[in-house]
């Protein structure tokens, strides 16, 4: 008897320093996640930089780096390493008060003691940090690996034939540049809309609630435990959707 192919879903995105619950979600229903490391850094994004908690406001902390206009993530480098003593400091001092702070300083620390040479590969262990955290097992790997060449949507096809995909996960964000859905059918990919919702959680009670943070966030104010715990619940109430859903 022959036994039924099991169906590989595979997810695209660039990666995020210190990144929030909808990126880990994304790639926690996933079963292969490609960190695009070999695109054009966007100042507009959290490539390289995230928000954290500070009095009750929302706080951008950004890596120091090297921009200049169409430099690839993987050619970045760090303007200085001033960087680590910065963001340890501000976020000891961001979340000092926070009931289980030494956990979740702990887990930044860990990481800026590795002293890394790029910016990227910074970034990229502050993701790996985080899956482990919520013990997220997804297979990881970098678009440079694949060196698969495109843009957009015909990129994003390339990578799921390389991988043998049989679906690919989008943010909803995906709408803005998956226009081609013919490709997509043609090599047998299915596609489908990942929809999440913000979740809410304890936080500091002196304030309302600001949403939107790097995950580090829920760990602070709820310990790693808790933080397991409350990431298992929330997994079971994110939605994904056919693209005949969204369209």
């Amino acid at each position: 008897m022959v036994e039924k192919k099991q169906e590989l879903i595979v997810s695209i995105h660039q990666p995020s320093y210190w990144p929030w619950f909808g990126l880990l979600y994304k790639i926690a229903v996933s079963d292969s996640f490609v960190i695009l490391d070999d695109v054009a850094t966007n100042k507009a994004t959290n490539q390289y930089r995230n928000i954290f908690f500070c009095n009750g406001k929302e706080k951008y902390l950004t890596l120091p780096i090297n921009y200049k206009m169409g430099i690839k993530l993987i050619d970045l480098e760090f303007k200085n390493d001033l960087y680590i003593d910065d963001h340890v400091s501000k976020l000891e001092n961001y979340y000092r008060k926070a009931p289980f702070y030494s956990e979740g300083i702990s887990i930044v620390k860990k990481i800026f003691l590795k002293n890394h040479v790029k910016p990227i590969d910074l970034i990229i262990d502050t993701m790996m940090s985080l899956m482990e955290t919520f013990l997220i097992k997804t297979k990881l790997s970098r678009s440079s690996d694949l060196k698969k060449v495109g843009a957009k949507d015909d990129l994003v096809l390339e990578i799921c034939r390389a991988l043998s995909a049989d679906t690919y996960i989008s943010g909803m964000g995906g709408l803005n540049y998956m226009k081609n859905y013919d490709k997509f059918d043609e090599s047998g990919i299915n596609i489908r809309f990942i929809k999440y919702t913000p979740i809410i959680y304890k936080q500091s009670p002196e304030f309302r609630f600001v949403p939107g943070l790097s995950a580090i966030d829920l760990i602070m104010f709820n310990g790693v435990e808790q933080s397991q715990k409350i990431f298992r619940e929330n997994f079971s109430k994110i939605e994904l959707l056919e693209k005949e859903q969204v369209l």
